[in-house]
């Protein structure tokens, strides 16, 4: 993870990778749900435009699949982890850049 400044403000960033690490995945899987709209995209890039994920996300995201009991080769519509991760990022993106 890396801090970067956005609109004034220090904040986490963390690489697919590490998001990935962090729920227990690979990056592939991550790609995938993103694709497959399980997960919106991101709207943080960094220099070379790579993803990028707030803290704030990855926390949530982690216990959303902890509380969704998501694992290997769940079927997500049985879910409301979908919902949730919307929600997560809808939010996080509003508190973090604001009418943007």
């Amino acid at each position: 993870m890396k801090v970067y400044e956005l609109k004034g403000r220090e904040v986490m960033m963390y690489s697919i990778g590490e998001l990935a690490k962090e729920l227990g995945r690979e990056s592939q899987t991550i790609r995938k749900w993103e694709q497959a709209g399980i997960i919106p995209p991101t709207r943080f890039r960094d220099k070379t435009n790579k993803r990028l994920y707030p803290q704030e996300i990855v926390e949530g995201l982690k216990r959303i699949s902890e509380e969704e009991d998501i694992t290997q080769g769940v079927s997500f519509t049985t879910t409301d982890f979908k919902k949730r991760a919307f929600e997560l990022f809808k939010r996080v993106e509003a508190d973090l850049l604001g009418g943007e």
